[in-house]
C-alpha cells in the first residue's frame, strides 16, 4: 500500500493509518518539516526518539499518533522518487487522489 490517511486525534495530534509495509516494525522514526513527512526505521544503534506502532484492525492496518504536529486530515501517497525500502517520504502539504500522481 502506497499511500498514508491522516485523522485528527485529541486536541494536537495526528493519527497515521496506513498498510505500508514499513509499519510492520514495531518502532519507526518519523521526522516531518517543511510539509514533508519522512519515516523511517531505525537501525540497532539509533539514540532517539521513535514512535510505536499499532495494530487497528484484522485487515492489516497499522497505525501511530503524532503529537503536536499540523497535517491536515487527507490521503497522502508515497514519493516514490525520495522513497526506498527504509525511508517513506510523503508531501503532507496537499491532498491528493490517484488521478493527480
Amino acid at each position: 500500500m502506497d499511500y498514508i490517511t491522516s485523522t485528527k486525534h485529541k486536541q494536537n495530534g495526528v493519527l497515521i493509518n496506513t498498510k505500508h509495509p514499513m509499519f510492520k516494525n514495531e518502532y519507526l522514526i518519523v521526522d516531518f518539516s517543511d510539509g514533508w513527512l519522512e519515516i523511517s526505521t531505525p537501525t540497532i544503534d539509533y539514540n532517539g526518539k521513535l514512535y510505536k506502532t499499532t495494530a487497528t484492525t484484522k485487515y492489516g492496518w497499522r497505525s501511530i499518533v503524532l503529537s503536536n504536529t499540523d497535517i491536515t486530515p487527507g490521503r497522502y501517497y508515497i514519493d516514490e522518487s525520495e522513497s526506498d525500502e527504509d525511508l517513506a517520504v510523503f508531501d503532507v502539504t496537499h491532498t491528493r487522489n490517484r488521478s493527480q500522481i
